[in-house]
């Protein structure tokens, strides 16, 4: 009975922060599918978003990371600042820790995004985009990102102390009070998101899907720090 209590009260994190953002989260799956259909059927759309593409094809890793800094480091941490519920008491700490990190997973992210399209090949076509949204969201997400990003976002939300960290940790039950909400959150968020990403050319995937992380950075930062041992 204990893990299956565990496991509902993740779940519970995990729907609680989906509604609580469910006005922003709809947005953001109008603006990511609309931008794909604009790509492919509204004149001028992909003429506009070229210099980006090329910017990607070009610059690479470098474009990558400098996407996801900004987009899910820079923005992100400027707001922390200024909503109560996610703001952090050791800014000078937390800042460049939460900089750095989603500068590196832009720079996975596209490395992802590479090899997908070398595993599944470069279509997009319906069946294409559905094999590869599978993929990102089950076994890269619920096996890799969630994970790391778990644990991640539960050390910054204790400011980096290690000390702070253990004795929260939730021992046994890492995966059940820790993963779990972030797993939940993220196919919430990011499934529509990740459909009309993979619709779109290679280069542009990891430059669109950063402006959507900048609102999942967000919702990390929160269910950061509502996880605790007791949940």
């Amino acid at each position: 009975m204990e893990w299956r209590d565990a496991i509902w009260g993740a779940l519970r994190i995990g729907l609680t922060s989906a509604r609580a953002n469910v006005v922003p989260m709809v947005v953001l799956w109008m603006v990511a599918v609309g931008l794909a259909v604009a790509y492919y059927w509204i004149p001028g759309v992909a003429t506009v978003l070229e210099p980006v593409r090329c910017w990607q094809e070009e610059s690479g890793t470098i474009a990558a990371f400098l996407n996801r800094l900004i987009f899910c480091g820079v923005i992100p941490g400027a707001l922390m600042m200024s909503i109560k519920s996610i703001r952090s008491a050791f800014p000078i700490r937390v800042l460049p820790a939460q900089v750095l990190w989603c500068g590196v997973w832009g720079i996975i992210c596209d490395r992802m995004y590479i090899a997908v399209d070398m595993v599944f090949g470069p279509g997009r076509d319906l069946f294409s985009i559905f094999v590869k949204t599978a993929f990102d969201q089950l076994p890269w997400t619920v096996l890799v990102v969630m994970p790391c990003n778990a644990a991640f976002y539960f050390w910054l939300a204790r400011g980096l102390s290690f000390g702070r960290t253990v004795s929260d940790w939730p021992r046994g039950r890492f995966w059940q009070t820790l993963v779990l909400p972030f797993v939940v959150t993220n196919w919430c968020v990011w499934i529509p998101v990740t459909f009309a990403v993979f619709a779109l050319p290679l280069a542009l995937r990891v430059q669109i899907s950063g402006l959507a992380s900048s609102y999942w950075t967000l919702v990390c930062l929160h269910l950061g720090r509502s996880a605790t041992r007791d949940c």
